[in-house]
């Protein structure tokens, strides 16, 4: 099994689980037996998946051989998304607002619960969003999130609310990206030029109640100094020239934090608070974008993200097994109801293995 510096395999040859370290620093983790260990077979098999999938290929432009050979990659190419990673997002999408509406047609009468967030006058929203709103949105023609709305089914909603506080954006909204004036200004260094643009910027797609600090710092914030966002599931930035990055990856920031009382669970399965330093107090701000995150252990460049079509199909499953209630606009209970994801009741639904 191929491997780097950066990237370093762990094999224990009496139980034959492995796992794939993102960087040798995080070696501790794994030495702490808090890195997720998975059987041998299983992270092969995910390759064959990612073979299969096109995720990764031999290479099509010869003209990159000597540069990715020195990074060790050569004969492979990897790609930020496929059509497979879209396909899979529009369905887990259109399998939540199908369950939704489902549960809208099936109250005889509408619900008329108390809420802060309901608005009678709301006309709906059309989607797919226009080209012109994803042009002026500065969403790049070959990412993941233009292929993902360009693709999405016609179709008019009459709600907002597709998770707990959680809506979706009118058209202005969406334009109006929080950190999309900052993309300019982001200057990251290159091996082969001296300065670089960076390629994306954190995107808001869904948008959430109230505000938190940003979980992007640098080089947003150059200072280090995170200013206040508005809450809500983005799609993690890409850069053009690291192919390994996966453009589909979310990352859930709420209002609040999460994982001092010990029930929430990162996706590897190890509860917030164990998954942080022993015996280190870590501020709570460090506790408000973990939801559905965790390394998995399969691939060497993981992020701590979620693929959206997972975050999806599990609101999807919420929305069809009774645990969030619908009323006319859309999924009801409000932000805070994503606390329960720390309570011994109901964490597991909260909770996205990988």
């Amino acid at each position: 099994m191929k491997t780097n510096a950066y990237a370093p395999t762990r094999f224990d040859q009496e139980t034959e689980l492995a796992a794939f370290v993102p960087d040798w620093e995080e070696m501790i983790w794994s030495d702490r037996e808090r890195w997720p260990w998975r059987p041998l077979q299983n992270i092969l098999q995910v390759y064959l998946d990612m073979l299969d999938e096109g995720k990764i290929t031999t290479y099509s432009d010869r003209r990159k051989e000597s540069e990715d050979y020195f990074f060790g990659a050569f004969p492979w190419e990897s790609h930020q998304h496929t059509a497979i990673d879209v396909q899979r997002a529009i369905g887990a999408f259109t399998r939540l607002l199908d369950a939704i509406e489902i549960r809208l047609l099936s109250n005889s009468t509408h619900s008329t619960h108390d809420s802060d967030h309901k608005q009678p006058s709301f006309e709906g929203i059309a989607l797919p969003y226009s080209e012109s709103v994803m042009e002026a949105s500065f969403i790049e023609a070959d990412s993941f999130v233009k292929s993902f709305l360009s693709a999405l089914p016609i179709r008019h909603l009459k709600f907002r609310y597709i998770a707990p506080g959680i809506r979706l954006q009118t058209p202005i909204e969406f334009i109006n990206q929080p950190l999309a004036d900052r993309r300019h200004n982001v200057l990251i260094p290159n091996l082969y030029s001296a300065d670089q643009e960076k390629s994306s910027f954190p995107l808001l797609l869904f948008r959430g109640e109230r505000e938190n600090k940003s979980p992007w710092t640098r080089p947003w914030f150059p200072d280090g100094k995170a200013e206040n966002i508005p809450c809500g599931l983005y799609l993690e930035p890409t850069d053009k020239d690291f192919n390994w990055e996966s453009g589909n990856q979310s990352r859930l920031l709420l209002p609040f934090s999460i994982g001092r009382n010990g029930f929430a669970r990162s996706s590897n399965g190890i509860p917030f608070k164990i998954a942080r330093c022993p015996g280190t107090e870590w501020p709570d701000q460090l506790y408000h974008e973990d939801l559905f995150s965790g390394y998995s252990g399969y691939l060497p460049w993981d992020s701590r993200s979620s693929y959206l079509h997972k975050v999806l199909e599990s609101w999807a499953e919420r929305v069809e097994m009774g645990d969030w209630q619908v009323d006319e606009d859309g999924v009801v209970g409000g932000i805070d109801k994503f606390k329960e994801a720390d309570t011994e009741e109901h964490w597991r639904e909260y909770f996205i293995p990988w």
